[in-house]
């Protein structure tokens, strides 16, 4: 009776061992392991010019350039598509709760958009480096129709950017010049 408690236990772990083993896993990988291709597959120039009284040192401007040229890959990639799932780590909460607001259904991309150039002058920069105000002027964006039709534009834009986690968010936006 003994030994057949002790064969019957282990029977059990095994099988139940076995089980764990097979079962699929389908959990997402963490935020920070996921490839973000958007914003590798995208390009652009960006010429900083701090006018604050705190400067940043060279690595953070080259992290925030990094940064800031993600969250217009997103921003683009938004105007085509509606997805605001793709780049909602490049957002604040308040900042995804108002593009949100509007209808949520993703589109066929019929207009895309390219940023080319940007150039950004920091106006405040926190002393804990997790606040940046600043203008993009003479931002350059590039349009292409479906019907292989092209122009360009460009605005000025006025942004606020806040340091969350890993990187740059975009807290809030405004297009100057309309």
């Amino acid at each position: 009776m003994k030994y057949l408690k002790y064969i019957l236990t282990i029977l059990i772990g095994v099988y139940l061992y076995l089980i764990i083993q097979e079962r699929e896993r389908n959990d997402p990988l963490p935020i920070f392991l996921v490839t973000d291709t958007t914003a590798e597959e995208h390009s652009t120039e960006i010429e900083v010019n701090v006018h604050s009284m705190f400067k940043p040192d060279t690595s953070d401007i080259n992290r925030l350039k990094k940064d800031y040229s993600a969250i217009w890959a997103h921003l683009n990639h938004l105007y085509a598509t509606n997805d605001m799932r793709t780049g909602k780590e490049y957002y604040t909460e308040n900042f995804y709760k108002q593009i949100c607001d509007g209808p949520n259904d993703p589109q066929e991309a019929n207009l895309t958009r390219q940023d080319l150039s940007h150039e950004l002058h920091i106006i405040n920069w926190s002393s804990d480096n997790l606040v940046c105000t600043a203008i993009d002027s003479n931002t350059v964006f590039s349009f292409q129709l479906l019907e292989k039709q092209s122009f360009t534009n460009t605005h000025h834009i006025a942004m606020v950017l806040l340091f969350q986690g890993d990187h740059w968010r975009v807290e809030a936006m405004r297009y100057l010049n309309q």
